[in-house]
């Protein structure tokens, strides 16, 4: 488990390359009408790209988030280890399930929600430990992103998806960055 704190790190270069490359191998695809799990249909011919990327994230986000179970002293951090690592299983669903819309609408939802909980859920954990810099940027991304979800009209669910994966990325980047300065003033 030494290393699975980078985990976080490798399963979002994972996704957003995999994003990446799904949307340029997608040339039918409109950022302005779409939503990302087009990318993923398996109607489409670069499908596997999309949900072969997303299933070896959720694997990486899932020991990631296994490995987070420790950096807090309370169980309010232990649960979110938890949901975390539940809505990385939803990330894989959402691969799996491409071809099953009801299944695979759920799966991205409990996802993007859980996900949220998570960080707020790890916010608070990390505020009752007095790390009140990683707890309040928790809090603060956890309120933009519901903010941001309900208050902005965005022009397709493709840039609602985008904005929500981007404040997880800063979130993970920095419990990241969090999870291993806490662990070197250990050893």
């Amino acid at each position: 488990m030494k290393y699975a704190f980078y985990l976080g790190i490798l399963a979002l270069m994972i996704a957003w390359t995999t994003i990446i490359a799904s949307i340029i191998l997608s040339p039918w695809w409109d950022i302005w009408t779409g939503n990302l799990s087009q990318l993923g249909s398996i109607e489409q011919p670069y499908s596997y790209v999309y949900n072969m990327g997303l299933t070896i994230a959720g694997v990486a986000f899932g020991i990631y988030s296994v490995s987070l179970i420790n950096i807090t002293r309370s169980r309010v951090g232990a649960l979110a280890s938890g949901i975390f690592l539940i809505a990385s299983v939803h990330l894989i669903g959402v691969a799996i399930f491409a071809s099953q819309p009801d299944l695979h609408t759920f799966s991205s939802g409990e996802f993007f929600g859980l996900t949220s909980l998570t960080i707020i859920f790890f916010g608070i954990a990390l505020l009752s430990d007095r790390y009140l810099k990683h707890g309040a940027l928790s809090l603060l991304l956890f309120v933009i992103g519901w903010g941001g979800s309900i208050f902005i009209d965005f022009p397709s669910t493709a840039f609602l998806e985008i904005y929500n994966i981007i404040l997880m990325s800063i979130w993970i980047v920095a419990i990241t960055h969090y999870s291993l300065k806490k662990s070197k003033s250990i050893n």
